[in-house]
């Protein structure tokens, strides 16, 4: 499978800031501090997606959707993307997200533009590569600091498009 070049990621960027729109994560997540380095992998309703590795005092997110898909989440980004709404057990608790994103959907007409196949990999902020599929989204803050990928199905679990 091929791995998205910098020319195609310079390509993806330009569509997401030209077609992109503004989406807000509206089911809140569980979360935990992790006490301990912890190594997750993210299985979404496709399959594998990616994985990564804690630092102490990062988040363990659990998004509410149908796979449940779990990832990692910097303390300083979490608490500044979350707030705290109530404890649920076991170290574990619920929050609410405060941010917008801008998300494209990867259709078949995007990955053309894009020259890429139905499915790829990019590389991402934490230095694992995370597995798209046509139909997924890509997705950015609102500053265009970084971009990742969420699966469809757990995109329209989870976001609602901003009017």
């Amino acid at each position: 499978m091929e791995v998205l070049t910098r020319e195609q990621y310079q390509d993806l960027c330009s569509l997401l800031k030209l077609h992109g729109r503004k989406y807000r994560k509206c089911v809140p997540v569980y979360a935990k501090r992790v006490q301990a380095e912890t190594e997750i992998e993210t299985i979404t309703s496709t399959g594998f997606e990616t994985k990564n590795k804690s630092k102490q005092d990062d988040y363990l997110v659990r998004n509410q959707t149908d796979a449940e898909e779990e990832y990692i989440v910097s303390k300083a980004v979490f608490e500044s993307k979350y707030n705290y709404i109530r404890d649920i057990d076991s170290g574990w608790a619920e929050y609410e997200s405060k941010g917008e994103i801008i998300g494209l959907e990867l259709d078949e007409l995007i990955l053309q533009k894009v020259k890429l196949a139905k499915a790829f990999f990019i590389q991402t902020k934490w230095k694992q590569y995370q597995i798209l599929r046509e139909g997924d989204y890509i997705v950015s803050p609102l500053d265009y600091s970084e971009f990742y990928g969420i699966a469809k199905k757990e995109f329209s679990e989870t976001y609602k498009e901003l009017k």
